[in-house]
C-alpha cells in the first residue's frame, strides 16, 4: 500500500512539473511573439507597423501603449489611424497620458485619423473629451468623423451630450449615416420623454440603423485601405 501511495505521489509530482514546464514554455512563446510584434512596430515598413499594432491589440499587450503613442505623430495617415485604433483598446492602464495624446490628434488633417481618434476616446470612456467630441459632431466637415462623434458620445454615456445629439438627429440636412449613429446614441442616453422623438424621426426618414452602421463601417474601411477612395 505504501509503495502504491509513493508511486501515485510521484506521478502527481511529475504531472505538476509537466504542467509548470508547459506554462513556462507558453509564457516564453508569448514574450517572444510580443517582442517580434514590437520589432515590427518599430520597423520603417508602414505595412508591418500597421499589422503589428493590430496584432498587439489581439495579444492584449497593454504595456505597448506608451510606445504606440509615438506613432500618433507618424507622417503616414494609415499609421496614425492604426495607432489611435490600437490605443482605444490598449490605453486604459495609462488613461491620462493616452487620453491627452489622443485629444491632441482630434484636429488631424485626415478624416480617417480624426474618426479613429474620436472612437478611441469613446472606447476609453475618456470623459474629458466630451465637449471636444460634441464640437466635432456639430462642426467637422467630414460625415465620417461626425458619425464617429455621434457613436462615441453614446459610448461615453454622458447625458449632457443629449442636446448636441438631438440637434443632429433632427437636422434633415444632416448625412443619414450621422443621424443613424446619433439615433443609436440617443437610444443609449435618452429619457422616456425623448425616445418617442427618436423613434418618430428614425422611421419617418426610413433608414435602418444596422444597415447604415454596416455601410459606415465599410466606407471607413475603404478609406483606411485606400485613402484616395
Amino acid at each position: 500500500m505504501r509503495k502504491l501511495v509513493s508511486i501515485t505521489s510521484q506521478i502527481d509530482d511529475n504531472n505538476i512539473q509537466k504542467n509548470h514546464n508547459k506554462k513556462v514554455k507558453c509564457s516564453m512563446m508569448e514574450v517572444k511573439n510580443i517582442n517580434r510584434l514590437l520589432d515590427k512596430r518599430d520597423s520603417d515598413d508602414g505595412t508591418l507597423q500597421v499589422a503589428s499594432m493590430m496584432d498587439l491589440v489581439d495579444e492584449k499587450d497593454y504595456a505597448s501603449a506608451p510606445k504606440i503613442l509615438k506613432l500618433l505623430k507618424s507622417p503616414a495617415a494609415d499609421i496614425r489611424s492604426s495607432a489611435a485604433y490600437a490605443l482605444g483598446y490598449l490605453g486604459r492602464q495609462d488613461l491620462e497620458s493616452v487620453g491627452a495624446a489622443l485629444m491632441d490628434s482630434l484636429h488631424d488633417p485626415e478624416e480617417i485619423v480624426r474618426s479613429e481618434v474620436v472612437e478611441a476616446l469613446g472606447e476609453l470612456s475618456y470623459i474629458r473629451a466630451v465637449a471636444s467630441i460634441e464640437y466635432l459632431l456639430r462642426n467637422d466637415a467630414s460625415p465620417l468623423v461626425r458619425a464617429s462623434a455621434a457613436e462615441a458620445l453614446g459610448n461615453l454615456g454622458v447625458s449632457e451630450a443629449m442636446s448636441s445629439l438631438e440637434l443632429a438627429l433632427l437636422d434633415v440636412d444632416e448625412d443619414d449615416y450621422v443621424r443613424a449613429f446619433t439615433a443609436n446614441s440617443i437610444g443609449l442616453l435618452a429619457t422616456e420623454q425623448l425616445l418617442p422623438k427618436r423613434v418618430s424621426c428614425t422611421y419617418s426618414d426610413n433608414f435602418f440603423l444596422s444597415k447604415k452602421q454596416a455601410n459606415t463601417r465599410e466606407r471607413k474601411f475603404s478609406k483606411f485601405v485606400n485613402p484616395s477612395a
